[in-house]
Formats: C-alpha cells, sequence, structure tokens
C-alpha cells in the first residue's frame, strides 16, 4: 500500500497555489488600470 492519500493533497494545493499565484499578480496589475480607465 503506497501512501498516495497524504501525498496527493500537497500536490494539488501546490498546484493551486501555482495557478493562483499568477492569477493574483494579474489581478492586482490590472486593477489599477481598470481603475483609471473607468474613472
Amino acid at each position: 500500500m503506497r501512501k498516495h492519500t497524504t501525498t496527493t493533497p500537497i500536490l494539488l494545493r501546490l498546484l493551486g497555489y501555482l495557478i493562483a499565484a499568477p492569477l493574483i499578480v494579474l489581478a492586482a496589475l490590472i486593477a489599477p488600470i481598470v481603475a483609471v480607465r473607468y474613472q
């Protein structure tokens, strides 16, 4: 019996962070531009 149940959630969390981090950075960069344009 290999311990995949303990390793898979960690990998999914790392993948989630890798996917979320660029989106957060893009949102932080785009938000001021959108705010300035639509004032």
